[in-house]
């Protein structure tokens, strides 16, 4: 099985982490992807990458696009004041709430590029994670920090061009 894994920011593509991962007799492949090779630079723009993500996804036969960052605004009736249900049951630093509203309010602009990014995955047949009830429990995640010492060397590996 392959999925990509994105961890985004707002300032610069080159910033970003994307990596396609591959399972393999001897574990899990990595293959970092390197944005500028394919084009990607400058501030980052959610339908230019989304774009992308597809191709990719679809050139690598990858099953699953993982993206860091929410996917929505909070619902007006979920019951709590400042966040959406999963960041309030998984403990995460920051909230989105409703459309233009974060804590901490420099959060805006990141969840906004955030939210976008997934419409457009979306209207690119990747939707989104649909959940009934509430999010993954956080008794059921294990929080892990990477080992101590070095980390091993990694190799940057640019995308082949996408077919036309």
């Amino acid at each position: 099985m392959t999925v990509i894994s994105v961890d985004l920011s707002l300032e610069q593509y080159h910033d970003m982490g994307v990596v396609a991962l591959r399972t393999a007799d001897s574990g899990i492949g990595v293959v970092p992807i390197d944005l500028g090779s394919v084009g990607l630079i400058g501030v980052p723009k959610a339908d230019d990458l989304s774009s992308f993500l597809a191709s990719l996804a679809a050139e690598l036969n990858a099953e699953f696009i993982f993206v860091d960052g929410p996917q929505g605004w909070k619902a007006p009736d979920d019951g709590l004041d400042h966040s959406r249900r999963c960041e309030h049951e998984l403990g995460t630093p920051s909230r989105t709430g409703l459309p233009g509203e974060t804590k901490p309010a420099d959060y805006e602009a990141y969840a906004e590029f955030s939210v976008k990014l997934f419409d457009e995955l979306n209207t690119l047949m990747f939707p989104r994670l649909s959940t009934t009830g509430n999010c993954l429990r956080t008794s059921r995640l294990n929080r892990t920090q990477p080992p101590p010492g070095p980390r091993p060397e990694t190799r940057r590996y640019p995308i082949m061009a996408r077919r036309t």
